[in-house]
């Protein structure tokens, strides 16, 4: 579908080319030398290191030197998810965007609005004749899988006075502050058991929401990996494997084992009827189904006791917002159950936990890594990232705002978010850097349903690009 035809025409354009080069977490190479090579041909200076961040600089016109310098910034990963049956190679094949109903989005994938819109409209703001002052685009990579760009990023590349993050997706919000997070990776021995007398069958749990692990976490939507592991000690059987989840910052939509059942039809009764409490305390929108496997079926189970004790620890673990902050609005600490992997005789489990407090965020961490330390895992901590805490007397959120209100006559939000952004770890190789997030308004990112409003990107350019022009007066 041509994205050109729409206002404003070179961001749309822009957003077109980066969807048709394929770009998940730890495969940007392809699209940085991309955009490195288009600015290249516009005559600007490009900067990119080792891990593919890219800086492009624009230099101020005569006269206009002493301006602020200001970055406009933006990652170019995407989170990599297809919809149920949808066969997709996010490492080869270009993302199809079409409009539909006032929409962008994908074809049974997620778009990569997140954030594919922010790279396009720096893209478009280096281009913008007006705009000539001290202006760069900076595109870290990974953001998506802990910030690994942002963290590796050589304090240089954030030479600057002014930084606007283009990554957050909420119309008529400005973000000044977000949650510090960190990965958590456990693997288990199962032990391995005879296949007792029965039948095998895979049973499958799906169709829950998903979402993003950060904005999404306070609305109960639901964990694939937990409820099954709900269902799964309900019913006598002997697991062979669960697997569920697909990637970190995502709440797991689906989940499924294969297990032999002595008695299959009771068997099935029973999680029924456990699922029918799932979906009277949790959440109703999830199928389970079971079928018979006749090929291949399992060689070993698992060994009883670390079974009985692990789904134990998988069902009652403290999975979700562990406190809030009411000063801010939003879950101050929370942790995500986030995929499981059965590989032999291993079992490979990973987490997620962000707090506004780094501490907290620690602390919570322990706590899930000590949850399941009856089993003896093997722990590997990683991506840890700091929170970004609002700075007291800020001009720029304010200003942006007034700005806003002048344009379209609306009101803007200043928030706090409980996610994770790129400001903390700038913060910490640029202390005097003015910094705000904001973006025109995508929808359930981090799903194949994702989507990308076509009159918020119209109305939020314009306004980006006035605000830029105002920055360079400034002293």
């Amino acid at each position: 579908m041509d994205l050109v035809s729409p206002e404003p025409a070179a961001v749309w354009r822009r957003f077109s080319q980066i969807c048709a080069i394929p770009h998940p977490s730890g495969h940007e190479e392809k699209l940085a030398r991309f955009l490195a090579a288009e600015a290249e041909d516009l005559g600007l200076a490009v900067r990119m290191d080792d891990a593919f961040n890219l800086r492009i600089d624009r230099k101020a016109s005569p006269g206009r030197e002493g301006a602020p310098r200001i970055i406009f910034q933006a990652h170019l990963d995407m989170v990599p998810q297809a919809a149920p049956g949808k066969v997709f190679d996010f490492s080869r094949d270009p993302v199809t965007p079409v409009v539909k109903d006032g929409f962008v989005r994908a074809c049974g994938t997620t778009l990569g609005a997140d954030d594919g819109i922010g790279v396009a409209m720096a893209m478009a703001l280096l281009e913008e004749p007006e705009l000539d002052g001290n202006f760069a685009a900076l595109f870290t990579v990974s953001e998506e899988t802990g910030l690994v760009g942002a963290a590796k990023l050589d304090p240089g590349f954030l030479d600057g006075d002014i930084l606007i993050n283009l990554d957050h997706s909420e119309e008529n919000k400005i973000c000044i502050g977000c949650a510090g997070g960190a990965r958590v990776h456990l693997a288990f021995d199962t032990g391995s058991a005879p296949v007792p007398a029965g039948r095998a069958v895979r049973i499958v749990l799906a169709g829950l929401p998903g979402g993003h692990s950060g904005v999404c976490i306070h609305e109960k939507r639901g964990n694939a990996l937990v409820m099954l592991a709900r269902l799964l000690r309900a019913a006598p059987c002997a697991v062979a494997s669960f697997d569920g989840g697909t990637v970190d910052n995502a709440i797991p939509a689906r989940a499924e084992a294969v297990a032999v059942l002595a008695d299959p039809g009771a068997a099935e009764q029973t999680l029924r009827a456990a699922a029918d409490v799932c979906r009277r305390e949790l959440d109703p929108r999830f199928s389970l189904e079971l079928e018979i496997c006749d090929h291949p079926v399992p060689e070993r189970v698992w060994d009883g006791a670390f079974q009985e004790r692990f789904l134990a620890a998988l069902a009652t673990a403290p999975d979700g917002v562990a406190d809030f902050a009411p000063e801010y609005g939003v879950p101050r600490t929370s942790g995500n159950i986030a995929s499981l992997r059965t590989e032999k005789d291993i079992l490979k489990l990973v987490f997620s936990t962000r707090s506004l407090d780094d501490a907290e965020r620690r602390k919570h961490t322990d706590r899930l890594i000590g949850w399941f330390s009856a089993l003896a895992p093997r722990v590997a901590v990683t991506s840890e990232y700091p929170g970004w805490k609002p700075a007291g007397n800020a001009r720029l959120p304010g200003m942006a705002a007034r700005l806003r209100r002048e344009l379209t006559g609306k009101e803007t939000v200043i928030e706090v978010i409980h996610a994770g952004l790129e400001a903390g770890l700038f913060a910490g190789k640029n202390p005097r850097l003015e910094m705000m997030s904001c973006g025109p308004a995508a929808f359930d990112i981090h799903t194949p349903d994702e989507r990308l409003s076509i009159a918020s990107v119209q109305e939020f350019y314009p306004f980006i690009r006035t605000l830029a022009l105002r920055l360079m007066s400034l002293k």
